[in-house]
């Protein structure tokens, strides 16, 4: 059994249709969730499936890690993330994944915190920014 968990966020289905792409290659995936931001949804929508999605892994004895990626650096998955991250939720996240990074992560069963990062950054570090050692700043940009 695998022992982290992983959300993949996006914009419209690309997290949906990522996954299915990884069950195609590597067969079916546990403790894996997607979030969608769909046309028309609001963010509180989508910041509340983000939010129960997080503590459905959570929430999993098995589950002693969870590793977030989003789609892009700056967007509404982001944001939530972010967001998640200054209230006090643990985990591992990215913004800007591909099918590689996925199924690099996800053809694993057990991984530490250190060797997930040691994994993801040695492999796509390029690719990726960690949005979880962001700090917060007073940048309107980053605003939440």
């Amino acid at each position: 059994m695998r022992n982290f968990g992983v959300i993949i966020a996006s914009h419209g289905f690309f997290s949906v249709e990522s996954l299915k792409v990884v069950e195609m290659i590597a067969g079916k995936q546990v403790n894996v969730e997607t979030v969608t931001l769909e046309e028309g949804m609001g963010l509180e929508e989508f910041r509340e499936d983000f939010n129960s999605k997080y503590n459905k892994l959570k929430n999993n004895e098995d589950v002693e890690l969870i590793i977030v990626f989003a789609d892009i650096f700056g967007g509404t998955p982001f944001n939530t993330i972010t967001r998640s991250i200054y209230e006090g939720n643990e985990m591992l996240a990215y913004a800007g994944y591909s099918l590689p990074i996925l199924l690099e992560v996800l053809t694993n069963d057990k991984l530490t915190r250190d060797k997930a990062v040691e994994l993801i950054e040695n492999t796509h570090g390029y690719s990726l920014t960690r949005i979880d050692q962001i700090e917060e700043s007073d940048d309107e940009e980053f605003e939440l």
